[in-house]
């Protein structure tokens, strides 16, 4: 006797690669400090907009090759290029678009989706 075995046929799930960086100064400090690990997406904005709030990684736009961990603080589109203004959680020890003006998009690495709390 034979038996039929219905087979199904498995649909992959793709998981977007997500990079990791260690955290290595103060600008973002109480949310994130040195030596946090953490999470980036960098297609999060594939297909969605950046937003103020959003903690993203960026190219130094002053030409380091250092990457920057920042808040968007405002977005603003103008002919079809989409400028980020950037800050530190720690204004003290951060150096963001109030130094450095606002970053082009396309200097985005990624969107943090590492859980973030402020600490006390």
């Amino acid at each position: 006797m034979r038996h039929h075995y219905r087979t199904r046929t498995s649909v992959p799930v793709v998981r977007r690669r997500r990079l990791r960086f260690r955290v290595q100064d103060w600008s973002m400090a109480p949310t994130v400090v040195p030596e946090e690990d953490i999470e980036v997406d960098p297609h999060a904005y594939d297909d969605s907009s950046p937003v103020p709030g959003d903690v993203i990684v960026l190219q130094d736009p002053e030409g380091s090759g250092k990457k920057l961990l920042k808040r968007i603080e405002r977005v603003e589109s103008a002919g079809g290029v989409t400028q980020l203004y950037v800050t530190g959680d720690n204004p003290l020890r951060s150096r963001d678009s109030r130094h450095f003006g606002p970053v082009p998009l396309d200097r985005v690495v990624g969107k943090v989706t590492t859980p973030l709390a402020a600490r006390e």
